[in-house]
């Protein structure tokens, strides 16, 4: 019988958490024991969401309370060591970032006993958060880190964990609202209020940050207020939140602005009004995502997210630390239209369940042991880290997809290619799914008239320069890419990766004689590689849904589309989540070079970045307009932008 310990403490450890709870129900060999730390300790914010969530009666109630977060993380450290010690789990299982989060994995790790992390990875690279602290600490110490997201396997990686800890489940928190949004919505809190659906902004405002510093309180009690005389504002006050305006005098004033100060909501009743709310304003990460997922416009006022793909995937938008454009937010009264995320599909504590029940017996000390917390110290601090102090540099790290480059309108990432084959190694052992896309003069042009195309491109977590023109755009715009990492290069080196590590690739695209014999050609080449399938690209959008079900169930860990733009970009975007392919990527033309068909331009006129000349020369009726017309009018748009600074029609698309 394996033992699981879960610590949970705050609203949103209650959301994450009960998902997993429920999923581990099922399996006859596990038994649970729950542990409320007493963090959050309002009825709101703890009795009615353990009733709204159907949350299970906690079996022991630490009741830490408030105060400082060393006085807070020291209470339930004390206090949950012991509880470990009488009840002696297999594992402590921990979600997020809050105190509690870190005193419970620090207890358990001292006692030899190993932690599961949920929502691992996240990265604001901004110490001055507590929860920043808590929860890289709590990863460093975790055996089984659950991920959201792909681009935290970047940040988790920088740091030398192990990836064989990592696993990529998706989201729990969307597991809760997938669940209950219907009876959330039904409930229409909004009206108990004598609102209207889409008729309000819906704030939200607790980090430290903002409410202990009276000055910036102030500045967004100003903008706030500014709000509410075009826009009806609906502020639940965290206890925290309301404590810091009374002390300052400046509740008064939202009131006779008429925004609603409520008292904090419950899980059901805050989740109904994030459904009915024409935007929301915030400084939750928990609320960045839900919001994402519904569709919902979110502003977030801080200067950084540690969920870079509520902006890149959903509806985000940091405001900073400038609480002023708060003033100016309109409501959305549209269509909405929801924002789906690989993995945040409602099933993620089935996944999480099921890595729990698989975990080796080796992992599970049946009583605190000395020599379990010495292999537990040998796994935190592998020897050939002290030896690459780069590999766990967090602070200077980045995270992965925000501090990219921007070009006219497009994102690029600033990586070369031994750093892009490096992340979709990686991606696709932890099965985190990525899409590559490799962006030329001609398609950044296409994506000035294709808004579509233009979401589509950005949203990729991997994005390069596949033409010369590309990378001298940035450099002349003051936005440098080091160097290109064609399509073609990289589905080579991709090719050769996958025959040493023994990924099974698909190829999709072309015309059928062609692709046979680039099949051909590939087998003699890498005769060790697996090949999971391959089909031509002449299908109707009827055969669509069936050629991915192919795809699937041939279950590759490539990828390569060989279609033209944007049909594959868009074939990706509409197929992505079905398909479950930790890579996947467009190359174009690339098979037509691999069978043959094309030659392509010899290295050194590829060096010279002139390969677009010799390809004009082999094709001059098929290719004269694109470079006569298209190049052309990127080179204007670049020198617009460089020489004049105004504004293209990209710079006003949302």
């Amino acid at each position: 019988m394996l033992h699981v310990l879960h610590v949970v403490g705050t609203r949103p450890n209650f959301v994450k958490m009960a998902p997993v709870i429920d999923a581990l129900r099922l399996y006859p060999a596990i038994s649970q024991t729950v542990v409320h730390s007493g963090q959050h300790y309002d009825q709101c914010m703890s009795a009615e969401i353990i009733d709204d969530l159907g949350f299970p009666a906690p079996d022991v109630f630490l009741n830490a309370g408030s105060g400082t977060h060393g006085e807070q993380t020291a209470r339930v450290l004390a206090s949950v060591e012991q509880v470990l010690i009488d009840r002696r789990p297999d594992l402590v299982c921990v979600g997020g970032d809050v105190n509690s989060t870190l005193a419970a994995a620090l207890a358990a790790t001292k006692l030899g006993i190993a932690v599961a992390h949920v929502e691992s990875g996240l990265r604001s690279f901004d110490w001055s958060m507590p929860e920043e602290v808590n929860r890289v600490l709590t990863d460093r110490m975790s055996e089984l880190l659950f991920i959201h997201s792909p681009e935290v396997v970047e940040h988790v990686a920088a740091e030398g964990i192990e990836l064989r800890r990592v696993h990529f489940v998706g989201n729990t928190m969307i597991d809760s609202l997938t669940r209950l949004e219907g009876v959330a919505r039904a409930r229409r809190p909004w009206e108990r209020l004598g609102l209207q659906e889409r008729e309000y902004a819906l704030v939200t405002l607790h980090r430290p940050s903002n409410v202990d510093s009276i000055a910036q309180l102030r500045r967004i009690v100003s903008a706030l207020t500014l709000l509410a005389r075009h826009t009806p504002v609906v502020l639940p006050l965290h206890p925290r939140a309301r404590a810091r305006l009374e002390q300052a005098g400046l509740l008064s004033l939202l009131e006779r602005a008429e925004v609603r100060c409520t008292a904090p909501m419950g899980y059901l009743d805050f989740l109904g009004m994030e459904t009915g709310a024409g935007a929301v304003v915030t400084d939750s990460g928990g609320v960045q995502e839900e919001t994402s997922v519904l569709g919902v416009p979110c502003y977030t006022v801080r200067p950084n997210t540690e969920r870079p793909i509520t902006i890149t995937r959903g509806t985000n938008t940091l405001l900073g630390d400038d609480p002023a454009a708060i003033a100016t937010i309109a409501l959305e009264r549209g269509a909405r239209r929801r924002h789906l995320i690989h993995g945040w599909d409602g099933h993620a504590g089935e996944r999480i369940a099921a890595v729990i029940a698989a975990m080796p017996e080796s992992a599970r000390p049946h009583e605190p042991r000395m020599d379990a917390t010495r292999e537990r110290r040998r796994r935190l601090a592998p020897s050939d880290l002290d030896a690459s102090p780069a590999r766990v540099g967090v602070a200077d790290a980045e995270p992965a997809g925000v501090h990219r480059a921007q070009l006219l309108g497009t994102a690029i990432d600033r990586l070369e290619m031994d750093e892009v084959v490096a992340r979709c190694e990686r991606s696709i052992d932890v099965r985190a799914p990525i899409q590559h896309v490799a962006v030329n003069a001609a398609k950044v042009v296409a994506m000035q008239q294709d808004e579509d195309l233009r979401r589509i491109v950005n949203r990729c977590e991997l994005i390069t320069a596949d033409g010369q023109s590309v990378v001298w755009a940035s450099h002349l715009l003051g936005d440098p890419v080091p160097s290109r990492v064609t399509g073609i290069d990289l589905m080579l080196e991709l090719f050769e990766l996958a025959e040493r590590r023994g990924y099974r690739v698909y190829v999709l695209g072309g015309r059928a004689e062609v692709l046979d014999a680039a099949v051909a050609k590939l087998r003699r080449k890498h005769p060790r590689l697996e090949l999971a399938g391959w089909r031509d690209g002449y299908f109707s959008a009827d055969e669509e849904a069936a050629v991915a079900a192919q795809i699937r169930r041939a279950r590759p860990d490539m990828l390569f589309v060989a279609m033209p733009t944007p049909r594959k970009e868009y074939f990706l975007a509409r197929r992505g989540e079905e398909l479950d392919v930790p890579f996947s990527m467009g190359v174009g033309g690339a098979i037509d070079v691999l069978a043959g068909v094309r030659r392509r331009a010899p290295k050194v006129v590829q060096r010279l970045g002139l390969e677009w000349a010799f390809r004009l020369a082999q094709e001059p009726r098929r290719l004269f307009r694109r470079y006569l017309v298209t190049n052309s009018r990127f080179v204007l748009l670049t020198l617009r932008q460089a020489v004049r600074g105004t504004p293209g029609r990209f710079e006003s698309q949302p």
